[in-house]
């Protein structure tokens, strides 16, 4: 393809993944975390007494129990960040 006409396809990329990238932001901003959070909370409540009651064993049932962390929007953030904008050389 010519070079103007790559020029053109690389601005495009660019402004398209600028876009993506401040959408992406705002639907994380945007997100309402309190309802899986909330299952988060009762699942480290219940979860090692739902298991003793089936083993019968306190000790047994804590075993490899590690709590769950809430969600955050910044959890969220770092394990999806925005896409790379690359540069366009002129």
């Amino acid at each position: 393809a010519p070079p103007r006409r790559l020029r053109t396809i690389a601005r495009d990329l660019v402004a398209s993944i600028s876009r993506f990238n401040r959408r992406w932001s705002r639907f994380l901003a945007e997100l309402d975390l309190e309802p899986l959070n909330r299952l988060i909370d009762q699942y480290n409540r219940y979860y090692l007494l739902e298991k003793e009651c089936s083993l019968g064993s306190t000790r047994l049932a804590a075993r490899h129990f590690i709590p769950r962390a809430q969600v955050t929007v910044e959890a969220l953030a770092a394990e999806y960040p925005t896409l790379p904008v690359p540069d366009l050389i002129r």
